[in-house]
């Protein structure tokens, strides 16, 4: 009959949904490797058989008791401008000890420019260094980090005035550099954005200088 037809096929559809229901209930959720969603790989700084590195950022300069009551002085001339640059360039580094810790060489620089009616004076530092990063998340590039440097320091003297053109670079001398900070991967884990915070310290030729910079980076 009819009902007896209709009652047969709702007894059918009754029966298709339970079964779907039970096996929908029974799949597994998909795995990935190191429990990271393809999301969450995108977001994930990716491996590199080596990286390059060049930063960017401002200092704060502490001199020796002469050049720095020069430094004083000329900042304190009306007329004349002040500037504070760091700089990391020249930055190769290869990942060691399952690509958490990368090491290589550095030049880190700064540089103070004063500037004025009368003409410019610039003193440069550099640190070329053995380097070291350091990151506490799974691989380089990702996360908060600590760096460590250890190297040469030089300085160098530009006077650039209406009279007079000078310039003096000293001997080498020892520094060293200690800091931390964060890095952002980005542009699909190709690159990283690191935001780091470091203290230099620099000795050539019986001068010494502390520097302390802030300093946003990308690594490649």
């Amino acid at each position: 009959s009819l009902e007896g037809c209709a009652q047969t096929d709702q007894l059918k559809v009754g029966q298709s949904l339970e079964k779907s229901l039970v096996t929908s209930a029974d799949v597994e959720e998909p795995t990935y490797q190191n429990n990271k969603s393809p999301a969450a790989s995108f977001r994930r700084r990716r491996d590199e058989d080596w990286y390059v590195l060049f930063g960017l950022g401002f200092n704060s300069i502490k001199y020796e008791d002469e050049i720095q009551q020069m430094a004083d002085n000329l900042e304190a001339a009306p007329g004349v401008s002040h500037s504070s640059l760091g700089m990391d360039f020249f930055g190769f580094y290869w990942p060691v000890y399952e690509n958490q810790t990368m090491m290589g060489v550095v030049v880190n620089s700064a540089v103070d420019t004063w500037e004025g009616p009368g003409g410019r004076l610039s003193i440069y530092q550099y640190l070329l260094g053995f380097s070291t990063y350091h990151f506490f998340n799974s691989n380089v590039g990702d996360g908060w980090f600590v760096r460590g440097d250890v190297g040469l320091s030089w300085y160098s003297l530009d006077l650039d005035t209406i009279i007079l053109d000078y310039e003096e670079s000293s001997d080498k001398g020892f520094g060293f550099l200690l800091g931390g900070g964060y890095a952002f991967p980005i542009a699909g884990g190709e690159t990283s954005v690191l935001i780091s915070l470091l203290y230099a310290h620099r000795t050539a030729e019986d001068d010494t200088t502390k520097t302390t910079s802030i300093l946003g980076s990308f690594l490649f």
